[in-house]
């Protein structure tokens, strides 16, 4: 097995237990929510290129270093972020455990206290 792929699985296996939230949504919510990044997960792109160009207002040669090197950049890492959370939402939608429900977002308070 290549080392890299072998370094993505360890991250993916030790990444789950940070995103288990007990203050989590019912099972739909998050299935809602992952077939909304699976569908519009690509909306990140035209976003993260045009922050990339925009950062050229003052200084025209940034804002084409951001149009033909780094917005193509971004516009990739910000889809693929997207998309690799994928896979783990659909292994978990059972558990309902990596979703937080929107009053938890609403509130100032963080979802988890944690005890001393």
């Amino acid at each position: 097995m290549p080392k890299l792929l072998v370094a993505l699985l360890a991250v993916a296996v030790l990444a789950v237990p940070l995103v288990v939230s007990p203050a989590a949504a019912d099972p739909g919510v998050k299935a809602a929510n992952t077939l909304s990044n699976v569908v519009f997960g690509w909306t990140n792109c035209p976003k993260a290129w045009a922050d990339e160009v925009s950062k050229g207002a003052k200084n025209p040669v940034r804002g084409i270093f951001g149009a033909l090197i780094t917005g193509p950049i971004m516009c990739a890492v910000n889809v693929a972020a997207t998309y690799a959370m994928v896979p783990v939402d659909i292994l978990t939608i059972g558990s309902g455990d990596n979703v937080l429900p929107p009053a938890a977002h609403a509130s100032g308070k963080p979802p988890i206290q944690l005890k001393e």
